[in-house]
């Protein structure tokens, strides 16, 4: 802590210990919600049974109340869309995959 909050902390007035009691507790906290342009999170089933959900501001989106950066630690799949070279892999994806294998694709988990 800066030496000046340190001393109003200690020996300031009631009231200004108080304000900077809670200012360490808000301290760290998010101040805006943002959502990234292309950013998709991916999970095994519904995604409310894993993180909280919201809606972006003015929007119909579905947005995560997590950081991005923590979304993998819980073991979901982030992925950014964004990228010319991801945006080039899933068009070709597109092209070269015909009607029949859309209808005759299952997913398959792992069998870790």
């Amino acid at each position: 802590m800066v030496p000046d909050l340190l001393k109003a902390k200690q020996e300031g007035t009631k009231e200004t210990q108080k304000v900077l009691k809670l200012a360490e507790i808000l301290e760290g906290s998010v101040r805006h919600s943002g959502t990234h342009a292309c950013g998709v999170i991916i999970g095994p089933d519904d995604l409310t049974e894993y993180v909280p959900l919201s809606t972006a501001k003015d929007s119909k989106f579905m947005v995560t109340q997590y950081e991005g950066k923590n979304i993998e630690t819980i073991g979901l799949l982030k992925m950014d869309f964004l990228g010319l070279k991801t945006l080039t892999i899933i068009k070709d994806a597109i092209e070269n995959y015909t009607e029949e294998a859309w209808h005759n694709y299952r997913y398959r988990p792992n069998p870790d």
